[in-house]
């Protein structure tokens, strides 16, 4: 016999067309079943989720922008920028969305409940076309819009914010110092007085010799003094009238660098390569080519430098501006047939260079290598003083000594003035004549560059030990330091990014207030926003559901505005 079974029971035809009563006819009986419904959440639990959130997002844009502010050395700089806007960023997102959640039920639960229009353009579920579409239909009301505009104004700012502190940015080399130390440093104005001695100190280092001693390493550094880079550096004239191809000026800032310090660099702390010197006197120079016929040199102001027998012949002159206080003329005339009694004996007219230069004294801070003593950055300069009138006559002894090959017995095609001698195609133009430019810059700044308080001109001065009876402004500093790349946030864009998220941030901190000033009752709302508002709210309107479920089935965004603008959404009474 086998055994029983039990006939499964199949639903009846009647059952099987039946339609699912709405949860909200369903008996309490069975409601209660799977507990009771949600408790009204007090307000101080709507007020503090907000806060929270608002506590934590204020940090971290405090902490963003002090970082931003402070940014330290380039690469992490930058990572630790983005790590901090992108977290604040997604911070500000969440906490809007809070915001604009906490309105929305607020509202909802007002007893007169919200138009669906304005939950549309309160509530944070719905997308950025669906509000754009809001904000150009005709169908909303103004109050509609409003908040259609405050919703994406903040969705804009979120963006904006999290992009402008990297617009316009930049980079700049700093330098921490490793070792600070006392110097003596700079060059400053041309002292006449050092000159004879400093001759007769030359002499006297070899008795019995008849030419006059020009050593040769200043020979040589008078050759390209302007371009010698542990010297000078090209500077920004000074004369506003220079500039442009029919006005050109050139412009060097003489610092020394580092080879005119004292005492010696030190040589440990090698993992920092260079040595910043702060706060040096230097001397600039503006040059501007070409006088023109502004001036007719006299025989008193320029020196011959050449003899009977040779065809090398130069004529050097110099005189002061009389038009321009601080400013001097020069200019070099090649004598192309040599020096005949005491004339220069040329073609006419003779080929030349001429030049208009002023000298000011400035402060400046450097940076220099300690590899090869050049000058790698001016960080600061100061403002520019004309400086005083020259001793001329000292002037003009120093480029006798300097440029009188006769008298230092050098051959006439070896002199600095058989440079000029052997170019007289160059000097004819323009263009291919400008080495020999730098030459004449070099030769006019050599004797205030030699004869400076801070240079072996002065005889008292010490390679290895700072002296006393210098002027005070040698007397400086000197670190070892090592260079670094920091990061430079565009002050505009620093500001506009404060702006923008304090405004946003002003959003998400009134709207705790508010929740806790206000009697509204809240219901108790889970991480799940849609569910809340499926079992949460209700709808109120002269239609009936079927009706609005109907015409929205297959409505478009323009017809689903249309068919709510009339409904309205309340909190459902089971939640109070």
């Amino acid at each position: 016999m086998e055994p029983h079974r039990d006939k499964v029971k199949r639903p009846s035809a009647l059952d099987q067309n039946r339609i699912p009563e709405p949860l909200s006819k369903t008996k309490p009986e069975l409601i209660e079943e799977n507990g009771p419904p949600s408790a009204p959440q007090s307000k101080f639990w709507h007020f503090l989720s907000p806060l929270l959130l608002a506590i934590l997002t204020t940090g971290i844009f405090g902490l963003t922008a002090w970082y931003a502010n402070a940014a330290g050395q380039f690469g992490s700089a930058i990572a630790v920028l983005r790590i901090l806007q992108g977290l604040l960023a997604t911070l500000t997102t969440v906490a809007l969305s809070n915001t604009f959640e906490a309105i929305q039920w607020a509202l909802i639960s007002n007893g007169s409940g919200i138009g669906c229009l304005k939950l549309l353009a309160i509530s944070p579920v719905n997308g950025v076309l669906g509000t754009l579409g809001l904000l150009f239909d005709t169908q909303p009301r103004i109050v509609e819009r409003s908040w259609a505009v405050l919703r994406l104004t903040t969705i804009v700012a979120t963006w904006l914010a999290g992009i402008l502190l990297f617009i316009k940015t930049s980079s700049r080399t700093e330098y921490y110092p490793v070792y600070t130390y006392e110097v003596t440093a700079g060059i400053g104005a041309f002292n006449g007085s050092y000159v004879l001695s400093f001759l007769d100190d030359l002499q006297n280092s070899q008795p019995g010799y008849n030419s006059t001693i020009v050593p040769f390493n200043l020979i040589a550094m008078s050759y390209n003094l302007v371009g010698n880079p542990m010297q000078a550096t090209i500077a920004e004239p000074v004369d506003d009238s220079c500039g442009g191809v029919t006005n050109p000026c050139d412009s060097y800032l003489f610092t020394g660098g580092i080879s005119m310090t004292t005492p010696w660099a030190p040589t440990d702390h090698p993992s920092s390569p260079l040595i910043n010197i702060y706060d040096l006197p230097a001397v600039q120079f503006d040059f501007k080519r070409d006088i023109g016929n502004i001036h007719v040199f006299l025989d008193n102001e320029c020196g011959l430098y050449g003899s009977d027998g040779t065809l090398v012949g130069v004529r050097l002159c110099i005189s002061e501006d009389t038009k321009r206080a601080g400013s001097y003329l020069a200019g070099i005339y090649v004598c192309t047939n040599g020096i005949s009694n005491g004339e220069c004996l040329t073609s006419t007219p003779a080929p030349n260079l001429t030049t208009a230069f002023s000298i000011f004294n400035r402060k400046a801070s450097i940076v220099t290598s300690r590899l090869n003593y050049t000058i790698v950055s001016v960080l600061e300069v100061g403002e520019p003083n004309i400086s005083n009138s020259i001793d001329l006559p000292s002037y003009r002894l120093a480029m006798d000594w300097l440029l009188d090959f006769n008298a230092s017995g050098t051959p006439a095609p070896s002199s600095i003035a058989g440079v000029f001698w052997s170019a007289p195609d160059q000097l004819g133009s323009r263009y291919w004549s400008s080495e020999l430019y730098n030459v004449l810059k070099s030769l006019l700044v050599f004797p205030i560059w030699q004869f400076n308080p801070n240079n072996f001109g002065n005889t008292q001065l010490a390679a290895r030990e700072i002296i006393s009876g210098l002027p005070s402004e040698f007397y400086t500093t000197a670190s070892v330091v090592k260079p670094y790349t920091r990061i430079v946030i565009d002050r505009s864009m620093f500001i506009s990014f404060l702006v923008l998220e304090g405004a946003m941030l002003l959003l998400v901190w009134l709207v705790p207030l508010w929740l806790c000033l206000s009697r509204r009752r809240l219901p108790r709302t889970s991480s799940y926003p849609l569910i809340d508002f499926m079992f949460k709210s209700s709808v109120v309107s002269g239609a009936s559901l079927d009706d609005l479920s109907r015409r929205m089935l297959f409505a478009s965004d323009k017809e689903t505005r249309s068919v709510l603008k009339d409904v309205s959404i309340s909190g459902s009474r089971n939640d109070y």
